[in-house]
């Protein structure tokens, strides 16, 4: 099976493997009934394949993640093969969209407008779940803010993002140095990472060349059981705290790119939103 969600793949074996995979697709391969005929062997494992890319690049034998058969689930990662990499996203307010159109959407750099009237439609189509009480706007007013690439989003958007993609998404907070796992209780069995310096959210992903650390050997989907990369994300996390790479949400001080007034925190830079309706914040250097 190939894609998000997987899907078997019905291509003829005459026809040249670029055509089936795209670069970067994670390959699940499952098990077939012992009672039906099969002209292909059956496997015993599952691996995420390396990117197909023009050039075939070199790969050692040991770099192919390899793991236990789980359903249609992502497999689960041997931590000896690859590292955990911080991918940067663009610092442009629609950080957390870049970040999920690069988990979830195969590393896209287009998706922005997409996630955000996603985002739109599904409040919309549910105002009683995200009411004026969740959204702290009306639902209508909160539907046109996030359309609005200077818009940040939050929690509320991976409640949804996680929802629509039937994927747990687990958010690292550097600053509080502890993680919150969207839709652990729905039973989804691939999982992405996320990491929250304070005021913007990065990538987190595991990569099976580590001698290149290259995005085209990175993996982003994983199995929402493997306790063993959960582990090395945990410890990413911690690394970072611990090297102060976080912004202190509470005392740093941001500028109105509107009006140039300057503010203390994500409390006061909400509330003088709320009051002016001003949405372009950057970080006082000085």
């Amino acid at each position: 099976m190939s894609g998000f969600p997987p899907k078997e793949i019905q291509n003829p074996l005459t026809d040249p493997i670029h055509s089936i995979f795209s670069n970067g697709d994670v390959i699940t391969v499952d098990i077939t009934d012992s009672n039906k005929t099969s002209t292909v062997p059956q496997p015993t494992t599952q691996q995420v394949i390396p990117p197909i890319v023009t050039t075939t690049p070199t790969v050692p034998q040991t770099s192919p993640i390899q793991s236990h058969i789980t359903s249609s689930a992502p497999g689960l990662i041997t931590t000896n093969d690859g590292c955990v990499v911080r991918r940067v996203i663009p610092d442009d307010n629609s950080c957390l969209f870049h970040a999920i159109s690069y988990v979830l959407e195969n590393k896209a750099k287009d998706k922005v407008s997409y996630l955000r009237n996603l985002i739109a439609k599904e409040i919309m189509s549910d105002p009683n779940s995200y009411n004026e009480g969740i959204l702290g706007k009306k639902p209508a007013d909160y539907q046109k803010w996030i359309k609005d690439n200077n818009s940040w989003g939050g929690s509320v958007e991976l409640i949804i993002f996680a929802k629509h993609y039937k994927t747990e998404i687990m958010a690292y907070d550097i600053t509080q140095k502890r993680g919150n796992c969207f839709a652990e209780d729905k039973g989804y069995t691939s999982r992405v990472y996320l990491i929250y310096d304070g005021i913007h959210y990065d990538c987190l992903v595991w990569n099976i060349l580590p001698s290149a650390q290259s995005s085209d050997f990175d993996v982003t989907i994983f199995n929402s059981k493997d306790q063993s990369v959960e582990k090395e994300f945990e410890k990413f996390m911690e690394k970072e705290h611990k090297s102060g790479k976080f912004v202190d949400e509470y005392n740093y001080v941001l500028k109105c790119g509107q009006c140039g007034i300057l503010v203390k925190g994500n409390s006061e830079a909400t509330q003088h939103a709320n009051t002016t309706g001003h949405t372009r914040f950057t970080q006082d250097s000085n």
